[in-house]
C-alpha cells in the first residue's frame, strides 16, 4: 500500500474492541490505525499513543460534524497535564 501502511489484519490482543488494525510502517514513527464500532468508548487505545501535551486531528467535512466534538473531547482528556 501507498505510504508504507501494510494490509488490514486481526487486531492483537491489547488492541480488543478493533475489528482490525492497519499498520502505519514509519520506523520509530509507526503507528496502528483501529477500524471498528465505538472505539471512541475504548480510551485506553488512544492514550497508549498520545506523548505529550499536543494532538492533531486530522479529519474532513464529512466525518467532523459527525464526530469532531466528541474525538476532541477524549484527546484533550488523554494529554499530558502541564503542571
Amino acid at each position: 500500500m501507498p505510504g508504507g501502511a501494510s494490509c488490514p489484519q486481526e487486531a492483537p490482543p491489547q488492541a480488543q474492541g478493533a475489528s482490525s488494525q492497519v499498520e502505519v510502517s514509519l520506523g520509530d514513527r509507526s503507528y496502528p490505525i483501529y477500524i471498528g464500532a465505538n472505539l471512541l468508548d475504548q480510551p485506553e487505545l488512544l492514550q497508549r499513543h498520545v506523548r505529550g501535551r499536543r494532538t492533531l486531528i486530522v479529519t474532513n467535512e464529512t466525518i467532523a460534524p459527525l464526530y469532531l466534538d466528541r474525538w476532541g473531547s477524549l484527546a484533550g482528556s488523554l494529554v499530558d497535564d502541564p503542571s
